[in-house]
């Protein structure tokens, strides 16, 4: 497969795709007026909005990947996990029966007398940490996004983790650990340093929770390095804009055609940095 069409270009994990396989055609499709990326000489942009239909994205002959939750509704690729739904209230609710000690839940209340983390349920939004009573919550349920509002008690840790790759059925997996070093927030997590790690407790439980809830395809995982052991925080049925870690390594994330569980080894950086460049309109 040589074409590929991106829905939710805007999403960093699209130019990520694009320069991590510059051999591939690839399509961005996005309803947003700016997107990154139309300076790749293997990249075409075209506006388009959920609920449309995209020209060119019914062709057998290109394989389409949603990169956020509304376009994968949209396109009817939601995993069938047996939970009835994807959302992170379901998700973190299930594997807490069975990885009850390694799961941080949420709540649709704020816990009383905590400091809290307001996350999204549906979609991803970037998590924000406040502390106060209950009630000051509603100060902070703006939701322009349809996200839904969740909270998760906030942990105290120095140690970031995420944990992204591609699975296509038990004992078939691609995947990396890495640390995460630095994060900027706006309305998605966009990564800007980070380095590949071995963590074999990470592997294990990673995929094990991946088996029980039997994802199939791109998945990330945020997990956090806390004094009561590792927890995870977040499971999204989404990539994030790591694909360099595996390509260096030979793993092809678009066309997979590995077998086994393949971790990408420790020592890979990924370093971003800001700058400005000029960009292009486009029209709808």
């Amino acid at each position: 497969m040589s074409r590929v069409g991106l829905l939710g270009a805007e999403r960093q994990a699209a130019v990520s795709f694009a320069e991590s396989w510059p051999e591939k055609r690839f399509t961005f499709v996005t309803e947003q007026a700016v997107c990154d990326g139309w300076d790749l000489e293997n990249v075409e942009i075209v506006w388009g909005s959920v609920g449309q239909e995209i020209e060119g994205m019914s062709d057998r002959q290109i394989k389409v990947i949603p990169l956020c939750g509304e376009w994968l509704a949209a396109t009817g690729g939601q995993p069938d996990n047996g939970i009835g739904s994807f959302g992170l209230y379901d998700v973190l609710g299930y594997l807490s029966g069975e990885f009850d000690e390694y799961v941080l839940g949420v709540t649709r209340e704020p816990p009383p007398d905590v400091e809290w983390v307001l996350k999204g349920d549906l979609r991803h939004r970037p998590d924000m940490a406040i502390s106060g009573r209950p009630a000051e919550a509603m100060l902070y349920l703006d939701d322009p996004y349809g996200c839904g509002s969740l909270f998760q008690r906030k942990v105290e840790t120095s140690t970031c983790y995420l944990v992204t790759g591609y699975r296509e059925e038990r004992d078939s997996v691609d995947l990396s650990v890495l640390k995460v070093h630095q994060e900027a927030f706006y309305r998605e997590d966009f990564l800007l340093a980070a380095e590949t790690v071995r963590d074999d407790e990470l592997v294990e439980l990673s995929v094990a929770m991946l088996d029980a809830i039997d994802q199939r395809g791109y998945f990330s995982m945020n997990w956090l390095g806390a004094a009561e052991g590792k927890l995870l925080t977040s499971l999204r049925p989404f990539p994030r804009a790591v694909f360099p870690v595996f390509a260096e390594c030979g793993l092809n994330l678009v066309d997979r055609k590995s077998s086994g569980v393949n971790v990408v080894p420790a020592g890979i950086k990924l370093i971003g940095s800001a700058n400005y460049s000029s960009y292009k309109e486009m029209g709808r």
